[in-house]
């Protein structure tokens, strides 16, 4: 299992507690095998991705990529995806609500980690419902567990 992070060198977000908390989540949901990217790139980086493969051209603050749609058989490495964050607009969301820059990170790292596994709440209302419950679930495990810089402001 590994979570590769990919970003520019001047980031303030704690590269070290966001790994932390992904490696935790792919063993919670039992993916001890899956490789997993997070890329932190600017605006006008997510906005080319949004407008490539969503025909929307408009900044966005997380998209995600699913590489292999499940593990193979036998012991090789699986490829789970890419989770893409735009951290000026995550540094604007964390600002708005109260919270630190790497919680807002960690926050949309668990939406795209939703999304890799085949989740959409775009399509409607029950998988919406379905996409926060798992959110929830997932930040809850996170928060019990201890793996986050936690003051409180993240809510659920």
């Amino acid at each position: 299992m590994s979570v590769s992070l990919f970003s520019r060198k001047d980031t303030k977000v704690q590269l070290a507690v966001l790994r932390r908390c992904l490696e935790a989540l792919l063993r919670h949901v039992g993916e001890t095998r899956a490789e997993l990217e997070i890329s932190l790139v600017g605006a006008a980086r997510i906005r080319a991705l949004n407008r490539e493969y969503r025909e929307k051209d408009k900044v966005t603050d997380v998209l995600s990529f699913p590489i292999e749609a499940s593990s193979p058989k036998g012991d090789r490495p699986w490829h789970l995806g890419e989770i893409v964050i735009a951290t000026p607009v995550a540094k604007d969301q964390a600002r708005r609500a109260g919270r630190r820059l790497t919680q807002q990170v960690l926050r949309l790292a668990v939406h795209g980690f939703v999304h890799l596994h085949g989740e959409d709440h775009e399509i409607g209302v029950a998988e919406a419902k379905r996409f926060e419950a798992l959110e929830k679930k997932y930040l809850q495990y996170l928060d019990k567990k201890g793996l986050m810089p936690w003051d409180g402001s993240l809510r659920f």
